[in-house]
């Protein structure tokens, strides 16, 4: 049987994704965003999306790298904040902001190798363990960071809600959009509760651990500079977008992709594309379009920013090669 780690200590990807089932997984991912990526190409005439990217300029690409890359420290910073809350550990007893992000960065780079960002967030894992912090924390440390982050750009979208619908022709689409946010607020709701509807199946270790996850996202969600570093952590994404927007000459307003940004960033996190190809496009194609975006377009500026996105996930790729020596374990055993 495979191990989950190499024999230097850091986590070997193959042995994250060798299971048949997710294999199974990232074909489906893979067919999606092939099949999404396919269709726009062939109805959009993929010799103009072509013209478009060989157009783009090449500095207000490198801001939206830079953006992207920038934003990985804030985020490293709100993973181990909350993380050394929800563990109750002095700041000498807990893995350091630099060891959260090289952290953080190898996960992008496996992100691009693994079917999708749950495979990143497993080496996230797999690396905070290694460095002394128990399974159950690190699980839970990881999972907070991502609801952490989901709820910000739930909040953002609610925002921008009546701003989209103020230029959408079809109530359908907006009535389509509060409601996939509507489920997001249910969902998060049930989360901070969770632990009172499960007390008389305590005792199960799944059952325990989501209870302390809703304990523990209670006391997240009293934090805001949690909720504030998401909030710039998505605006910067959005600024990135607006760089990639710059270099293509799509002649769109800031304002106009503060609005799509965050609806995008939700879709494209959903676990059904292999790291929101196609999902992303599809969904920037119909957002920029309230606005008069030209479609080709619409899909060039997408590509430049998914590209934009993966090179910092090469760059993770980097960092995690330069930082194969383990950080000595804090001696966490709690």
């Amino acid at each position: 049987m495979a191990s989950s780690s190499s024999p230097n200590g850091t986590p070997n990807p193959q042995a994250v994704a060798l299971a048949p089932s997710v294999w199974r997984q990232n074909l489906l991912k893979a067919a999606l965003s092939v099949i999404v990526l396919a269709v726009l190409f062939w109805k959009l005439n993929a010799r103009d999306v072509w013209a478009q990217l060989e157009q783009a300029a090449l500095i207000p690409l490198l801001v939206a790298a830079g953006l992207l890359l920038a934003q990985t420290a804030l985020m490293a910073w709100r993973w181990q904040h909350l993380g050394r809350r929800i563990a109750h550990l002095t700041a000498a007893n807990y893995p350091d902001l630099i060891s959260h992000w090289r952290i953080l960065m190898a996960s992008l780079w496996f992100s691009l190798a693994l079917p999708s960002s749950l495979g990143g967030d497993a080496v996230r894992v797999l690396m905070l363990v290694q460095r002394g912090i128990r399974l159950s924390l690190a699980t839970r440390s990881v999972v907070l960071d991502r609801i952490s982050a989901l709820a910000a750009v739930v909040v953002m979208i609610l925002f921008c809600i009546p701003g989209l619908a103020a230029v959408a022709k079809s109530q359908a689409l907006t009535n389509s959009l509060a409601g996939l946010t509507g489920l997001g607020v249910v969902g998060l709701a049930v989360l901070l509760i969770l632990d009172r509807l499960v007390v008389r199946w305590r005792g199960n270790r799944l059952i325990d651990f989501a209870a302390e996850l809703s304990i523990n996202a209670r006391a997240i969600f009293r934090m805001p500079e949690i909720a504030g570093a998401a909030i710039v952590i998505h605006t910067m994404t959005a600024l990135s977008f607006y760089a990639v927007a710059v270099s293509t000459g799509l002649g769109i307003g800031l304002i106009p992709v503060l609005l799509i940004i965050p609806p995008v960033i939700f879709l494209s996190a959903l676990p059904i594309s292999i790291s929101g190809w196609g999902v992303r496009e599809g969904s920037l194609i119909i957002g920029l379009g309230l606005f008069g975006i030209d479609p080709t377009a619409a899909l060039a500026a997408s590509i430049l920013f998914g590209l934009c996105s993966s090179a910092v996930g090469l760059a993770g790729g980097i960092v995690w090669l330069a930082a194969r020596k383990v950080d000595k374990p804090v001696g966490y055993d709690n």
